[in-house]
């Protein structure tokens, strides 16, 4: 060939590897036209149509020369192609027969591998590639991507660190550490790789997801910070404003109200802003305003009946009864076979008393709901019920130390500008209320007694499930359950240590979180169930004269105080319980202020948790003894009932209390009253010394108290 061909071919190279690819195209295809054989000239042509992604081209060329030449590194070179051409079983199956040493075709099989998802053999490729080229990060990287890909969490992070290691910079294998550290719920560890994604790179999507981690772990202050960040590189990020009011639910309730107020003047048409205000303002207990809420929404779409579930939710908690029947009667116009709306339909009859209404509407969907139970329970039908009852006491639920009600209750108090807690303090009473008991009765339900078993000769554990008033109440069937047993074993809150071990001295007292071991008992059982093993009923209650007492020596004790040293009728008030369960027990004191204007009487309050400001106030204004300094425990308070005349009482434990010991009693009860009052007005069977006084229409305490100051 001449020295202008050469020439030609020389131009055409460097016009290649220049970039100046239709340049030198044009020359090759001159350069072809004198020599078509010409295989150096074929080669060159071909792997310019590969750069230029002219892949077909290329392919027939190199096979071309392949023919005539049988090379190594132009299989590899067709292996290339396919694999380009996304055709990777072709490129494997070419390559299948070549030493295992080649760096070129172990990049394409481990590629193609990984892709035809034959995570195995890719892993082998990239291990003799790690072997080759041992600094090359990108190596330890895919064999974390298989290992993943075959579950093999722990060996995926391990030769993710690795890869890392050799290149902390790169942010594709930062980004998969750090949902590997996801996946295992590593989200401390999450958190810290997706930062240093952050630090290489401020990214939109990195920092949101870094704020839903931190919200996720409970970090509240860190998880707003970072939507904020969201926020400030772009306005618009809607999730990121949601995720802020959200977050801030947990930390400050009226500060996500009003950022849900403002992201509904943004998105006025996303209803579920107003669905997230509503909740608020129902979980603040500021019902009225939730209730406007709900049939604002109502007025927008009148077709949905969570709608109208949610207005009569507000209604049920704002004691009309008669509204919140209507509104779930207007949800089931929309979902007629919905067992659910059924169920609070029949709640919300149950609630005004209409028994009969409820009972036919849970006797066809579900006879063994809650309200099925407390229907017939408050029927005093046990036999009715008693598979529904024991469900009901043996099932057991543990503490949500963010329980909604619990932490709407603290904010509430937080919002009114008094007991306000920080989120450390919050989340240790979280804790103390989780550590308290759950544990323990988790395990003890384990041997909880058998429906209708035979407990004769047999260890008993009776423990405290329920409320302290609930073990008060049942503690008379304890006296039963002692004479069958082989042995009983009492497990009870410190605040009643004393007068259990001093009403029951045979038996055995451990406290709230002390071990007690399994080898001591054979069958446990919550104290509300002592009633189902006592071979009683609840028409013919024992012991309601009194069954609990104090000694003498701790009564003549207490009177050193000379605090009940008048000759006035003495009468002890207790007006507010834990706000948390059944609003409507409690009251407010300045409806007790009728009271005081009884000629000759010395009120006494027996109140000890901490009261709403408003009764607060009005507390230190009035002529009343408060006896909280001096109670320390239920003994205590028992002390003090043998020193009054009469207890005026909502419904908790100091009412038990008091009517197990035969103290006369004058029990509040709201309209709505709970299954163990039945539907008594005046009389109970639990307490001889009991007189009710019950509303005669929701939330009116009015005629309630008038009657009690004319009773007294």
């Amino acid at each position: 060939m001449d020295k202008s061909y050469s020439k030609l071919v020389d131009i055409a190279y460097n016009m290649h590897v220049s970039g100046k690819l239709d340049e030198a195209l044009d020359v090759y295809n001159k350069l072809l036209s004198i020599n078509p054989d010409d295989l150096n000239v074929k080669n060159l042509y071909a792997q310019l149509n590969v750069a230029k992604k002219n892949y077909d081209i290329a392919l027939q060329i190199f096979n071309e020369i392949y023919e005539k030449t049988k090379l190594q590194d132009i299989k590899i070179n067709i292996a290339q192609i396919y694999l380009m051409k996304n055709m990777y079983k072709s490129a494997i199956d070419i390559l299948i027969d070549f030493p295992e040493d080649n760096k070129s075709v172990l990049n394409i099989l481990s590629v193609s591998y990984l892709n035809e998802k034959e995570y195995d053999k890719a892993k082998a490729c990239y291990k003799k590639l790690t072997k080759l080229i041992p600094n090359d990060y990108r190596n330890f990287y895919n064999i974390s991507i298989c290992e993943k890909y075959l579950n093999n969490i722990e060996d995926s992070l391990k030769y993710a660190l690795k890869a890392f290691g050799i290149n902390s910079t790169d942010i594709d294998t930062i980004l998969h550490i750090a949902l590997i550290y996801e996946e295992k719920n590593d989200i401390n560890n999450a958190i810290t790789y997706f930062e240093k994604i952050n630090e290489l790179k401020v990214d939109e999507n990195i920092l949101y997801h870094i704020g839903v981690l931190y919200k996720k772990i409970g970090n509240y202050i860190k998880a707003v910070s970072y939507f904020d960040k969201v926020i400030q590189l772009n306005p618009n990020n809607k999730n990121a404003m949601l995720n802020i009011a959200s977050t801030y639910k947990f930390i400050d309730m009226a500060n996500a109200l009003e950022i849900y107020h403002d992201i509904n003047k943004i998105y006025p048409d996303d209803l579920t802003v107003y669905f997230q205000i509503y909740s608020i303002y129902y979980e603040m207990m500021d019902l009225k305003k939730a209730l406007n809420v709900s049939l604002q929404l109502i007025s927008i779409n009148a077709n949905e009946y969570i709608y109208y579930i949610m207005a009569a939710d507000c209604y049920i908690e704002l004691f009309e009864y008669n509204k919140a029947i209507e509104y779930y009667k207007k949800a089931l116009d929309f979902v007629p076979n919905n067992i659910q709306v059924q169920e609070y339909l029949a709640m919300a009859y149950y609630s005004n008393g209409d028994l009969k209404l409820a009972d036919n509407i849970l006797s066809d969907i579900n006879s063994d709901s809650h309200t099925y139970t407390f229907i017939h329970l408050k029927l005093r039908n046990l036999q009715k019920v008693k598979t529904g009852f024991y469900k009901w006491c043996t099932s057991y639920r543990t503490v949500n130390v963010l329980n909604n009600k619990i932490r709407s209750f603290f904010y509430k108090l937080n919002l009114d500008k008094k007991y306000s807690i920080t989120e450390e303090e919050f989340t240790s009473l979280g804790i103390q209320s989780k550590d308290n008991n759950s544990n323990l009765i988790l395990n003890f339900s384990k041997k909880n007694a058998e429906l209708d078993a035979d407990i004769t000769n047999k260890n008993i554990l009776i423990y405290t499930m329920h409320g302290i008033g609930d073990f008060i109440m049942f503690s008379r069937y304890i006296k039963i359950i002692e004479n069958k047993a082989k042995n009983i074993i009492l497990y009870v809150p410190k605040s009643i240590e004393r007068i259990v071990k001093y009403n029951f001295p045979n038996i055995q007292v451990f406290v709230r979180n002390e071990n007690i071991s399994e080898a001591l008992y054979d069958i446990s059982m919550p104290e509300i169930l002592t009633l189902s093993y006592s071979g009683t009923d609840l028409m013919n209650i024992p012991y309601s004269k009194g069954y609990l007492s104090v000694s003498d020596v701790e009564i003549n004790e207490k009177s050193k105080l000379n605090i009940f040293d008048n000759k006035k009728k003495k009468v002890g008030i207790f007006w507010q319980g834990n706000p948390t369960i059944l609003l409507n027990r409690s009251i407010k004191l300045a409806e007790l202020i009728p009271l005081f204007d009884i000629p000759n009487i010395q009120i006494y309050s027996f109140q000890i948790s901490k009261i709403d400001d408003e009764s607060e106030k009005i507390k230190k204004t009035l002529p009343l003894i408060d006896l909280s300094l001096y109670i320390k425990d239920y003994t205590d308070t028992a002390i003090f009932l043998h020193n009054i005349d009469i207890l005026v009482t909502i419904d908790t434990s100091i009412a038990h209390l008091a009517g197990a010991m035969g103290i006369k009693t004058f029990l509040l009860l709201p309209y709505d009253s709970e299954w163990r009052w039945f539907t008594d007005e005046e009389k109970t069977p639990w307490y001889d010394s009991i007189k009710i006084f019950k509303q005669k229409e929701p939330n009116n305490w009015k005629d309630v108290i008038q009657r009690v100051k004319n009773e007294i």
